[in-house]
């Protein structure tokens, strides 16, 4: 029997960082919405931030193919951006604040049978790849476990004072690009935080580098597993303000669509920014 008293009690108790380790249960946030089956199809949401992340990452291939090192930062325990980087990036670094996201994915880069199985949400997302640019599954796969084992998987916090990377020291050789998906407005606890962030992302590139952000729109709370977790609303201007406030980064070009939003957020869309160091 159900406790719906038990169950409404949870979710009005908006949790933070401070409750994320404890009460975000990745493998139920991975079946709730990455899960792929005829009857339970990705959100709208997906469809969005993959298409325009496929969109961009070809747009800029001359940029960015062949390049070093791609950062992920909070990458939870999500393989859907790393994917697609894999294809431009010799070597992804993924870090997440919570250490059992960071688990599940170094079940999947060592192959262990007791791993989510990817494989049905990637051929979802390489359905949106134009056939004269697409590959194979198993290709695209290779070619990400490969950048993962070139590449770093560790902790991060964007709320400590003294460096984002929490079990990792930061690369002399910068990055050439930084992506993150749904994670600062769950992550930064304050406005200044968010700005620090992003000025301490901008140190991280070298110039010409590329910082995409993929964000919900003026979210203040999103559910997983009956647990409520507080947002920091963020919108368009906020983004590109912060982008601005850096000094070192070019107008940004913002895409958003109204009618997306995540079937988890309390917000009123979804947007993607990105700009590129000077």
């Amino acid at each position: 029997m159900v406790d719906n008293n038990s169950t409404e009690i949870k979710k009005e108790k908006h949790l933070t960082k401070n409750d994320y380790i404890n009460h975000f249960n990745p493998t139920v946030y991975l079946n709730q919405f990455f899960v792929v089956q005829n009857t339970n199809l990705p959100t709208t949401v997906n469809d969005f931030f993959i298409s325009v992340v496929i969109k961009v990452l070809h747009e800029h291939k001359n940029k960015l193919q062949g390049k070093q090192r791609v950062l992920e930062f909070g990458c939870g325990p999500v393989l859907e951006g790393a994917l697609l980087l894999a294809q431009y990036f010799n070597e992804i670094w993924l870090c997440d604040y919570a250490p059992l996201n960071l688990q599940l994915i170094q079940e999947w880069k060592d192959n262990k049978l007791s791993a989510f199985d990817w494989k049905p949400y990637f051929n979802f997302i390489l359905d949106k790849i134009p056939q004269d640019n697409r590959k194979n599954l198993v290709e695209y796969e290779a070619k990400l476990r490969q950048a993962l084992i070139n590449g770093k998987l560790f902790r991060c916090d964007v709320n400590s004072d003294n460096s984002l990377f929490v079990d990792c020291d930061e690369p002399e050789d910068k990055f050439d690009m930084i992506y993150t998906k749904l994670c600062l407005e769950a992550a930064c606890s304050t406005y200044d935080v968010l700005q620090r962030t992003i000025n301490r992302f901008t140190d991280l590139l070298k110039p010409g580098g590329m910082l995409l952000i993929c964000s919900c729109r003026n979210s203040t709370v999103y559910d997983v597993d009956n647990y409520s977790f507080r947002v920091l609303p963020i919108n368009e201007e906020i983004i590109r303000t912060a982008f601005v406030k850096t000094g070192k980064l070019t107008e940004p070009i913002c895409m958003s669509d109204d009618n997306g939003m995540h079937p988890s957020d309390r917000g009123d869309g979804v947007m993607i920014n990105y700009a590129f160091k000077t």
